[in-house]
């Protein structure tokens, strides 16, 4: 039963892996720098180097992806690393995101200072990262407020304005989720992109996600996404903004699942509850992800810990 995390042995003893203790290890990085352009940084992840990581992602087979300033590294499940995409070092001032599809494990990679998103072409060992990539959503022209073209909603995702993409997840049936600037858009499996939350006029007013309850998606306007996942368990998608956690609903509608709004009143709910009902502020949320049976763990730079 390797989901429920039970091993059975053949003397009638029964390991339960949930109640062992969890355990650090080092998978790569000695505290020292690597050069930026390290054309020997391939190799065995545990004698290498980092300079300075700024995204993860996992894959299906266990790989690791490593965003390592100007290269994006896959640790092997065996303990071999290698580079698979290096971009130059003047388009890494703004922080990027990477996300994996759970359906063909391709790799996506924000771009927010060329307003594009790329997809790596192989994950294997490459000889020329450079240009192991494709532009896969983005015509390269931001989108600006008012857009008379409403930024290529209803065209193909390659001819599309972006404003500052970030945060991806990709669903089972490959449609591809992102923030970009203050909305949530999405490219369909047919490759036509939509905004599925805010709009590109700004004519909305701001209105505050309900303390309790949800909110319809037509009428949430929100401040600036960062970070997205969806649920392993119900296929929902979830979304960080204004410190908190957001769940789209699948009658589409809005709720909060972690964090508390400053205009709610605190609750005098224990803490392991009001994390787990959004009674409780948190501080800057740096990303957050969810395990294989669906746990919430969320990562907060004010306390520097991961909370479940």
């Amino acid at each position: 039963m390797p989901f429920l995390g039970v091993l059975q042995k053949g003397d009638g003893a029964t390991i339960y892996f949930r109640q062992q203790p969890r355990v650090i290890s080092i998978l790569m990085g000695n505290g020292q720098p690597r050069p930026l352009l390290c054309p020997d940084c391939n190799g065995l992840a545990r004698d290498n180097k980092l300079l300075s990581p700024v995204a993860l992602a996992s894959g299906p087979d266990g790989s690791v992806y490593v965003g390592d300033f100007n290269l994006v590294r896959r640790i092997t499940p065996n303990g071999q690393v290698y580079t698979v995409f290096r971009m130059k070092t003047s388009d890494v001032s703004s922080q990027y995101h990477l996300t994996l599809s759970p359906t063909d494990g391709h790799l996506y990679i924000s771009a927010p200072e060329h307003h594009k998103i790329l997809r790596v072409h192989s994950l294997d060992k490459v000889e020329d990262p450079d240009s192991n990539f494709d532009v896969v959503v983005g015509s390269g022209i931001r989108c600006l407020p008012r857009d008379h073209e409403n930024c290529g909603d209803g065209k193909p995702a390659l001819e599309a304005s972006l404003s500052y993409p970030k945060g991806m997840a990709v669903a089972v049936d490959n449609t591809l989720y992102f923030a970009d600037g203050a909305n949530i858009r999405i490219v369909d499996n047919k490759g036509i992109i939509h905004t599925l939350i805010g709009d590109h006029h700004h004519k909305k007013q701001w209105k505050p996600i309900p303390c309790s309850g949800t909110l319809k998606m037509e009428e949430v306007k929100l401040r600036w996404p960062t970070d997205l996942a969806i649920n392993p368990l119900d296929g929902a998608l979830y979304f960080i903004d204004d410190h908190m956690v957001l769940k789209l609903t699948h009658d589409k509608r809005v709720m909060v699942i972690a964090g508390q709004p400053a205009y709610c009143k605190s609750s005098n709910a224990g803490p392991h509850k009001s994390r787990k009902t959004g009674e409780t502020a948190l501080g800057s949320l740096i990303s957050f992800t969810f395990g294989p049976t669906g746990e919430l763990y969320i990562a907060e730079i004010d306390k520097s810990n991961v909370n479940r």
